[in-house]
């Protein structure tokens, strides 16, 4: 498998990766349900509430505690960056991003983490327009993408843009405005149909945003944001 189809995560980038999963599909309650004897461990019993709010867990000799599910990711991620063992995170990481995932090197060598092969062999972009039109992206710009933008006096796309600064440093960006206010603009501005054709383009392609670069990334964000690349 080449470089561009797996990624590497350190220990910290992992777990990271898996708290954002927890909260960019909606509630998946048997993925989480399913997770806490791998994380919490044998000696901790884990019943789920009747009413389906929640679970209810207790160690031997203590009183039992009730998390929501809307809690429990975070639980879990709490509980799983206290945990040093690399193959159960491997474990946790395949199951949640239903993925290959191994234990391994850095590509430098230097850092102990994991691999996680993408699945994206295959993928083509349709140019469909649904994560254009559909996917939340307003925060995802980078600060870097700022800077970019700016080194090559894209005026016109800083202008769609609304700065964060904290204690006179650029922190974030928002996007995409509506120029000259903080209001966010009904869908992307740069999204473009092709005109007697059922796709569409991107107006900014050769510059647009590294979260849009990088989209879908993985096989498994592809399918469960809509996105029709695996299609045959």
């Amino acid at each position: 498998m080449s470089e561009k189809d797996k990624i590497f995560l350190t220990r910290q980038e992992a777990t990271t990766a898996v708290r954002a999963d927890f909260s960019q599909y909606g509630l998946r309650k048997s993925l989480l349900f399913g997770l806490c004897p791998l994380i919490l461990g044998s000696d901790i019993a884990v019943v789920k509430d009747p009413q389906g709010k929640g679970v209810w867990h207790s160690t031997t000799g203590r009183s039992r505690r009730f998390i929501k599910f809307s809690e429990l990711g975070d639980f879990l991620c709490d509980t799983l960056e206290d945990l040093s063992d690399l193959n159960l995170l491997a474990d946790v990481c395949r199951r949640v991003f239903r993925a290959v995932v191994y234990t391994g090197k850095s590509s430098d060598g230097e850092h102990d983490g994991l691999w996680l092969e993408t699945g994206m062999e295959g993928f083509k972009c349709r140019q469909c327009g649904r994560c254009c039109e559909t996917l939340v992206f307003h925060t995802d710009a980078t600060v870097q993408d700022y800077a970019y933008w700016e080194s090559i006096g894209r005026q016109d796309i800083m202008d769609r843009v609304s700065l964060v600064h904290k204690d006179g440093k650029l922190i974030s960006c928002q996007i995409w405005v509506v120029p000259g206010t903080r209001n966010y603009e009904q869908g992307c501005p740069w999204l473009q149909k092709i005109p007697d054709q059922n796709r569409y383009q991107c107006g900014i392609h050769n510059v647009r945003p590294g979260i849009c670069r990088q989209y879908p990334g993985t096989r498994k964000h592809a399918e469960m944001t809509g996105c029709i690349g695996f299609s045959r």
